[in-house]
């Protein structure tokens, strides 16, 4: 028995109440039996039981037990709203509190009971770096369908975000990043991220590609072309733009190259201007304007004097020269020497005296 704050004696019955029994040798004329039960639980757990904020013990789940009180006055009996089970679970009576109104007289049917329900209910335990899914977690009746939701990408910095790979739920992978949980037992929710890096590829000509997002740790391909023609004449005549390499943390001359994205990048292509073929074109047009200006200058002036009149000879007075004239004018031009000239000459004279 124990005794409330009034003084009050209370007793417990513990087994099986027999009316009839107790009418007879446990009668009180200022006593009622109550019957208190609790359900909802298994017996491994138990909850305590208080009469008017004194305590009365404690009920196993499924289990009863027997208060006497005094039928003059009401009474409050009250059970704990929760009862802790295994990890994640717990048993919760929202109506924990019960009060007996006073009896007008006590009677052999005098008699009260009162049995408090209580439901399981399961953790639900939710993380997230990013928007408020983590606001979800608490716990949930049994059976309760839960949404989470969370952003499917973040940006975190310039060039740099958060991008969502899935919910990890009781070790199975939800890709969607909204979906339904359904409170069956305890659950552990986290969502997975992963980080990405915004790689620009910039070129002033041509069309390089390879810009956009990329997972950190990979490899981003990049290419622009290899060589372009220049703009107006000199592109016509063969001249043109060659890709001279990256810049931008990119060692590769190539024009496809590899970025090991590690972090946000930007990548630019560089050029250099080749004039060689237009310029030896333009040479050899300069070679031939030449020749054949000059080739037209002197078909111009021949013909210029094939249409001019020609003056005419004069006919010239034949003029006999004898054969000595000839090598005195060879002496005399030192084509001969002295010994031939006198021989010659000596063997004409006496050619011309036996002629003669």
């Amino acid at each position: 028995m124990y005794s409330t704050e009034g003084g009050v004696t209370y007793y417990y019955f513990w087994g099986p109440w027999d009316w009839s029994y107790y009418y007879t040798y446990y009668y009180s004329p200022h006593k009622v039996p109550v019957t208190i039960s609790v359900e909802g639980f298994p017996s491994q757990y138990s909850t305590t039981l208080k009469v008017d904020d004194s305590s009365a013990g404690t009920i196993p789940g499924g289990g009863t037990v027997y208060v006497e009180v005094n039928w003059r006055v009401g009474h409050t009996f009250t059970v704990q709203s929760y009862v802790e089970g295994a990890k994640g679970e717990r048993f919760h009576c929202p109506a924990n509190s019960w009060y007996l109104e006073k009896f007008s007289a006590p009677t052999r049917e005098a008699k009260a009971a009162n049995t408090f329900t209580y439901t399981v209910e399961f953790l639900l335990s939710v993380s997230s770096p990013y928007g408020d899914a983590a606001k979800s977690s608490g716990w949930y009746s049994k059976g309760s369908s839960v949404s989470l939701s969370t952003p499917k990408t973040v940006d975190v910095s310039a060039g740099v975000r958060e991008v969502f790979d899935g919910w990890t739920i009781g070790g199975s992978l939800v890709k969607d990043s909204t979906t339904n949980v359904v409170l069956n037992s305890p659950v552990e929710a986290k969502a997975e991220y992963h980080k990405e890096y915004y790689l620009q590829v910039r070129s002033d000509y041509g069309t390089p590609s390879g810009s956009g997002w990329y997972k950190e740790g990979s490899i981003a391909n990049i290419e622009v072309e290899k060589e372009l023609p220049l703009e107006g004449l000199m592109g016509f005549l063969g001249g043109k733009r060659i890709f001279d390499g990256w810049s931008g943390g990119v060692a590769s001359r190539g024009n496809v190259a590899d970025v090991n994205m590690d972090s946000p990048k930007t990548v630019t292509a560089r050029w250099r201007e080749d004039y060689s073929m237009p310029y030896t074109i333009i040479a050899l047009i300069a070679i031939v304007i030449v020749v054949a200006s000059i080739f037209a200058y002197r078909r111009s002036t021949v013909s210029r004097k094939e249409e001019a009149p020609q003056p005419k000879e004069e006919p010239r007075e034949l003029v006999e020269v004898s054969p000595i004239d000839i090598i005195e004018r060879r002496y005399a031009k030192g084509e001969i020497t002295r010994e031939e000239y006198l021989r010659m000459k000596r063997d004409l004279t006496r050619k011309e005296k036996r002629e003669q």
